[in-house]
């Protein structure tokens, strides 16, 4: 009886660094793409559909498997993928760019994610503070999201530098901070689920001064509920960039990448489809990208 459970145990734990379905055959492929989550198990249910659809498009070329490659952070996602593990993987802004810069990934789609293809960060605050204009967040405190985060991090960080507002990383919510910088908490640090609902609840009951979040989350009631909303501004919104970004691996068959691109850019109109696409994180469909799309990840600052 103690073999079989140590056997289970091991399967088990390999679940959570990834997840494949196999199938027998002497000249097959597996598809595999890359997530990065600190829930593995979650991404892997809303990855599956999607996964299944495209290797079972991608059959023609060998294709007979796929799996699941889950990482908890953007370095160890790099180091995957430079071992070659990784043919896809979808990421904002800034992650993408990190991979783009730091990989043989080659971005080659856009993807709208609810319906939006792009998105930007607001700064926001009580609608009773003084606050009204981004340099008024000097000697104030501001909650980003966490590291990782494009809209709740890289976004507004950026903005401050362009504004040279000095910033200063607190790691309580009580420290005074410094008079003439702009002191910044993640609600990572504080909370296992730092979300959109946090920080504005934050600012709501000033516990900061100044939070930071998505356009699209501003307008989500779940995220942020209409009582709270109705006592926060707006004091600044930063310009818009890609909702998320599709890369694959360069090194891929020419062929194969084409018929990755084009299999996924008609998704949306294919019945078959639809349930794979919304569950995948809400996807609403990919589109191409532009020369800008795409220069925007080479000249993103790594922070």
């Amino acid at each position: 009886m103690e073999r079989p459970m140590h056997i289970l145990i091991i399967l088990l734990l390999g679940c959570f660094l990834s997840w494949s379905v196999f199938s027998m055959g002497e000249d097959t492929r597996t598809l595999s793409i890359g997530v990065i989550s600190n829930h593995p198990s979650k991404h892997i249910i809303k990855t599956k559909p999607l996964m299944g659809y495209l290797q079972k498009e991608m059959d023609v070329f060998g294709y007979q498997s796929y799996e699941i490659i889950v990482k908890t952070n953007i370095e160890d996602m790099i180091k995957s993928i430079n071992r070659g593990e990784v043919d896809i993987v979808s990421e904002t802004l800034y992650g993408a760019s990190q991979i783009y810069q730091q990989t043989v990934m080659e971005p080659i789609l856009l993807r709208w994610k609810k319906n939006v293809s792009r998105y930007n960060s607001y700064f926001i605050t009580r609608k009773d503070s003084e606050i009204n204009v981004i340099e008024d967040v000097i000697g104030r405190k501001i909650v980003f999201e966490d590291p990782g985060s494009t809209s709740g991090y890289y976004l507004p960080m950026v903005a401050l530098k362009q504004h040279q507002l000095p910033v200063n990383h607190i790691q309580d919510l009580e420290e005074v901070g410094e008079p003439s910088m702009v002191n910044y908490v993640f609600s990572s640090d504080f909370t296992r689920r730092h979300n959109e609902v946090n920080i504005s609840t934050w600012v709501y009951h000033r516990k900061v001064d100044v939070g930071v979040l998505s356009s699209v989350n501003w307008e989500d009631n779940e995220d942020v509920p209409i009582r709270i909303k109705e006592a926060l501004k707006l004091i600044y919104k930063t310009p818009s960039v890609p909702r998320s970004y599709m890369l694959v691996r360069s090194t891929l068959p020419a062929s194969h990448k084409t018929a990755i691109r084009d299999i996924l850019l008609q998704a949306h109109e294919s019945a078959s489809a639809h349930k794979a696409l919304k569950k995948y994180q809400r996807t609403s469909r990919f589109s191409e990208l532009s020369e800008t799309d795409e220069r925007l990840l080479e000249s993103t600052l790594l922070f």
